[in-house]
């Protein structure tokens, strides 16, 4: 009986915090302008980042504003940038199903807005979206190709 009435406190806060929250939007963009966020991240420092997929920007929200961070080519696909994620060190990879022969794949920008390709990654069909494990390895959907990469 003494377990039952230890458990129960732990029952309840359980219950209480799995109450739903409401939604609220925190950033408003203007679709008329090509402007449809898809992938979000935050680096180390708590910087807001988020793809904008046909325009192929990255983008940084710098107080109440957004910034360009770096732009990856589109190509002709409209889908120059998807699903973002940050590593502990402050680079930002993007997966890019382009049609630009030399950033279709994952581009990781460094703090300092250089963009490279991850060699291999141009050998996915669709990298879609991108998360860390605790090891630090980058793990990468391929929605087409049916598949997960691991970099």
């Amino acid at each position: 009986m003494r377990w039952l009435l230890t458990a129960l406190p732990v029952i309840v806060a359980v219950t209480v915090w799995a109450q739903p929250v409401a939604a609220e939007p925190v950033a408003s963009f203007d679709p008329a302008k090509g402007e449809f966020p898809e992938g979000i991240a935050f680096d180390l420092h708590g910087n807001l980042y988020v793809s904008i997929a046909p325009l192929g920007e990255i983008r940084r929200r710098e107080g109440d504003s957004w910034a360009v961070y770096a732009r990856i080519d589109p190509g002709t696909t409209g889908l120059g940038v998807l699903g973002l994620a940050a590593d502990r060190c402050g680079t930002i990879y993007a997966a890019a199903p382009t049609d630009a022969p030399d950033w279709h794949g994952v581009v990781a920008v460094s703090p300092g807005g250089a963009l490279e390709r991850l060699p291999g990654s141009e050998q996915m069909i669709f990298p879609n979206a991108l998360a860390f494990d605790h090891r630090g390895n980058l793990y990468i959907t391929d929605s087409i190709g049916g598949a997960i990469w691991r970099v």
